[in-house]
C-alpha cells in the first residue's frame, strides 16, 4: 500500500520535470528525476513472515478483575523496516496498564528466536463473554513511503462472570417461606440424611456412598442413594427487557438485580433448597428448579448471557413458571416494574391461585437520576469486595448564591423526579394490599440488608 507522503513526493518530481522541460532548465529536470528515484529505491515486498502466540484456552474471571495479555511474536521482517502490532480489545473493556500498540524496529531475526515479548493489562468492568483479537499489523519502511498490513488470527476468549456475595453465613433469613418446620422429604433421590434405595457403582459416586456389605454379598460396588431433603423451592424470575436498560451498561437495574439474584441464589442452595431461574425479554429461558451442585453454574452461564432486549409481558413468564411449580415453591420477581401494562393483572391472577411471590425492585428512575446529574453522586470502588460499586452522596461545597442558583435551575427535573417517585411509592402500594411482598431495594443498599428486608 502506498501512503500519502510517497504520493505528495511523486507528484512533486513530476512538476519538478515539468517546470525543467517548459522553462529548459536541466536543474528543475535532474531535481524531478531524484525525487522519483528516492520513491522508487524503498519499493520493496513488505510481507513478512511472522506469528503470534498467545494464550490458546478460554479464561474464566470475575467482574471487576484485571488480566495481563502476554503475547509472543516470532519470525522474520525486512531489514530497516518499523512493525506495529495492535489489538483489538473489545468494547467496554479498558487497558489498565501498557499499551495495546506495539512499535518494534528490529529487523532480522530467526525463525525460532522471539522477536518482542510484550504483554498489557485489561480490566474488565462488566459481566459477559469477551474475544480479545485478532492483531493488526503494519510493516513500514524506513522511510515510511510504504505500508503492508494485515491481521494475525490470534485471539483470546474471555468468560466474565458476574460477581455476588457470599451470604452462607446469615441463619434463618427464609424461615417465612418455609411450609414446614425443617426439611421435608420428597420420596426421589437427592441429597438428604435417610435411605432411598441401593443403585450399582458409576464413576464419580464418592467412595464413603459405598455399600460395602453389598459389595462382599454381590461381589460388585453399589452405593447407597439418600432420600433428597428440601428447605423450599424457589423461582427467580428475571425482567430481561429492553426497559430494564436506563442507565449505564454496568449500573442499571438489570446488572444490579443479576448480582442480587446471584447472592440469592447461592444463599439458598448453601441451605438446601431448590432453585430456578427464568428470564424474560427477547425470548423465555428457563432453568428447572434443582439443588444439584452444579445448580449455580447453569444459572450463571444463563445470565451471563443476558441483554435487556424484547418486550416480552410478565404473563407469559407466569404461565411457564406456574407449569413448573410444586405447592412449596416460592417466586422472586427481579424487576423494575415499568412499561409492562399486564403485569397488575398477571399478579393479581398469581394471588388468586395463592402463589407466594416476593418482588425485588431495584427502580429504574434512580439509575437516570444519578447517571444525568454526576453532582449529586459519585462512583466510588467498595473496599471489603473490591469488586463492587456503589453510589454515594457527594458533599457540595459552594457559596450560598450559587446554591440557589443552581437549585432554582434545576427546579424543574427535581419537581419531575420526585413525581415519579411518588407515582412509584403508590403502584407499590397497591401491589402491597394485593398481599405481595415488595421490597424497594437500591443499589447503595448492601445485600445484607436486603435479606432483612425479607425476614
Amino acid at each position: 500500500m502506498r501512503t500519502k507522503k510517497l504520493a505528495a513526493l511523486v507528484a512533486i518530481g513530476l512538476i519538478c520535470i515539468a517546470l525543467g522541460i517548459f522553462f529548459s532548465s536541466y536543474q528543475f529536470f535532474i531535481l524531478g528525476w531524484i525525487f522519483l528515484l528516492f520513491c522508487w529505491l524503498p519499493w520493496r515486498d513488505l510481507d513478512a513472515e511472522t506469528r503470534i502466540e498467545r494464550a490458546p484456552e478460554p479464561i474464566y474471571m470475575r467482574e471487576g478483575d484485571q488480566h495481563d495479555i502476554k503475547m509472543r511474536m516470532k519470525g522474520t521482517t525486512p531489514v530497516g523496516s518499523l512493525v506495529t502490532i495492535a489489538d483489538d480489545v473489545p468494547e467496554g473493556v479498558l487497558v489498565s496498564h501498557g499499551s495495546d500498540l506495539v512499535l518494534t524496529s528490529r529487523s532480522v531475526e530467526t525463525k525460532d528466536a522471539p522477536l518482542w515479548k510484550r504483554g498489557y493489562g485489561l480490566y474488565f468492568p462488566h459481566f459477559g463473554r469477551f474475544r480479545v483479537g485478532p492483531l493488526k499489523t503494519s510493516i513500514w519502511d524506513p522511510f515510511a513511503l510504504y505500508v503492508s498490513e494485515g491481521d494475525i488470527e490470534a485471539t483470546e476468549n474471555f468468560t466474565i462472570y458476574p460477581t455476588f456475595r457470599n451470604l452462607s453465613n446469615l441463619p434463618g433469613v427464609f424461615t417465612k417461606y418455609k411450609h414446614h418446620q425443617s426439611y421435608y422429604r420428597l420420596r426421589k433421590p437427592g441429597i438428604g440424611s435417610e435411605f432411598f434405595q441401593i443403585r450399582d457403582y458409576q464413576p464419580g459416586d464418592a467412595m464413603k456412598t459405598i455399600n460395602w456389605k453389598a459389595y462382599a454379598k454381590y461381589k460388585k460396588k453399589m452405593v447407597n442413594v439418600k432420600e433428597k431433603e428440601v428447605s423450599c423451592s424457589a423461582i427467580l424470575i428475571m425482567d430481561t427487557r429492553s426497559a430494564n436498560s436506563v442507565g449505564s451498561r454496568r449500573h442499571n437495574p438489570l446488572s444490579w438485580s443479576i448480582s442480587s439474584a446471584l447472592s440469592l441464589t447461592s444463599y439458598l442452595l448453601k441451605t438446601r433448597n431448590e432453585v430456578g431461574v427464568l428470564t424474560y425479554g427477547d425470548d423465555l429461558y428457563f432453568i428447572p428448579p434443582s439443588g444439584s451442585p452444579v445448580q449455580m453454574n447453569r444459572i450463571q452461564e444463563l445470565l451471563i448471557d443476558v441483554e435487556p432486549a424484547g418486550a416480552i409481558p410478565f404473563g407469559a413468564a407466569l404461565e411457564v413458571a406456574i407449569r413448573e411449580m410444586s405447592p412449596s415453591t416460592v417466586l422472586f420477581l427481579f424487576s423494575s416494574l415499568i412499561s409492562d401494562p399486564s403485569l397488575m393483572d398477571s399478579l393479581y391472577y398469581a394471588r388468586l391461585k395463592g402463589i407466594d411471590i416476593t418482588i425485588i425492585t431495584p427502580p429504574a428512575e434512580f439509575f437516570d437520576r444519578v447517571l444525568s446529574d454526576p453532582k449529586l453522586y459519585e462512583i466510588k470502588q467498595d473496599k471489603k469486595t473490591k469488586r463492587k460499586f456503589r453510589l454515594l452522596k457527594k458533599k457540595e461545597e459552594e457559596e450560598p448564591e450559587e446554591e440557589e442558583e443552581e437549585e432554582d435551575f434545576d427546579l424543574s427535573n427535581t419537581i419531575g423526579y420526585e413525581m415519579m417517585m411518588m407515582r412509584r411509592k403508590n403502584y407499590l402500594k397497591d401491589l402491597q394490599n394485593m398481599g405481595i411482598r415488595v421490597v424497594d431495594w437500591r443499589p447503595d443498599t448492601p445485600i445484607e440488608k436486603l435479606l432483612e428486608m425479607l425476614k
